[in-house]
């Protein structure tokens, strides 16, 4: 398969922007996070285990629905948002869980050529997170968010400050002053995957963000405690329906 992907990726606190052309496509796969799909040239086609190709502008998928996607795109916008947040929680009230979303463009066409102006001008962070914050916010508006447990808020937290060096299930309990059993029921109820998973997605991110600044797959990997390059090629497809060699980043 050919390069799919030449651009940039930026990582904040509960989110991401990969943005740059694309041409190509992904696997079936399915991640934790939010994803928002523009395409601000061309098109992307999107399908799912149930439903068939279907072509968007815009399309939000929600967390843990298995999709493969293609690109005919020059220029394209991932927004990641985690659905954790107060910005995942609102848009997955308004939107939805139940599968593919096609977004009113018409809401995000001003705040997605002004993402574009800025990344076209300025590639750095502050001012790609505020252009891609603008775009949650339009489409988050003033849903009513289901509250997060302050427990689970804190281990999410917690295992933030430790993807290196991960607690066990029983260590970030007793961080909460939980019990295995009530932890492991509570964290899958509010994050909707177990807490073996939700790791794995924060050392896949961890890895994804090494290597965004130009570091191997093999350091990649080992920054995230993946056992080697292959182990991480591996999740990385899994989650992402793509490789880490696909992207090329600038």
């Amino acid at each position: 398969m050919q390069r799919s992907a030449t651009g940039r990726i930026y990582f904040w606190e509960g989110g991401s922007l990969w943005i740059g052309t694309a041409h190509g496509s992904a696997h079936f796969h399915d991640h934790h996070a939010i994803q928002l799909s523009l395409a601000f040239s061309g098109l992307v086609r999107f399908r799912t285990r149930t439903e068939g190709w279907r072509v968007y502008s815009a399309v939000m998928i929600p967390p843990h629905l298995s999709h493969a996607f293609e690109a005919t795109s020059d220029f394209i916008a991932q927004i990641f948002v985690e659905p954790e947040t107060a910005e995942g929680r609102a848009l997955l009230a308004r939107f939805g869980t139940g599968g593919l979303v096609e977004l009113p463009y018409t809401e995000l066409r001003e705040h997605a050529e002004a993402l574009r102006a800025t990344y076209e001008k300025e590639r750095t962070l502050p001012p790609l997170y505020a252009a891609a914050k603008r775009i949650i916010d339009a489409l988050a508006g003033t849903s009513a968010p289901r509250v997060l447990d302050q427990r689970i808020a804190r281990t999410i937290r917690f295992l933030a400050e430790r993807v290196e060096n991960p607690p066990s299930l029983a260590e970030a309990a007793s961080h909460v002053a939980l019990s295995p059993g009530r932890f492991r029921h509570l964290f899958v109820a509010q994050t909707g995957q177990s807490f073996r998973s939700y790791l794995l997605w924060l050392r896949l991110q961890r890895a994804i963000e090494v290597l965004s600044v130009g570091k191997t797959a093999t350091e990649a990997a080992h920054s995230a405690g993946f056992a080697d390059a292959a182990h991480l090629t591996r999740t990385f497809r899994r989650m992402m329906g793509i490789v880490p060699s696909f992207l090329d980043i600038d």
